[in-house]
């Protein structure tokens, strides 16, 4: 996966070892150091991504392919199938 900043010409490129078909990045994710983002798809995990460091955090799973996912001040709302 590759997350490209919207307010800066910053790019990261992540291998997530599964098919992604939606990313979202924290609030102000040019003004932090910790580069959080979640992301989720057709293995049908949503998960919690630190930046540039391996860790990861499954927030949801079991549920089907999340087919969207945003991230607003402090709740991420998603979509899979149960929706």
């Amino acid at each position: 996966a590759v997350v490209h900043s919207l307010s800066s010409l910053e790019s990261y490129v992540f291998d997530m070892k599964r098919p992604v078909r939606t990313v979202a990045q924290e609030p102000y994710f040019t003004q932090r150091t910790s580069r959080v983002f979640v992301c989720g798809g057709m293995a049908g995990k949503l998960v919690l991504r630190q930046g540039l460091s391996r860790k990861e955090t499954v927030l949801h799973s079991r549920e089907g392919p999340i087919w969207h996912v945003r991230w607003r001040v402090h709740f991420i709302p998603w979509a899979n199938d149960l929706v």
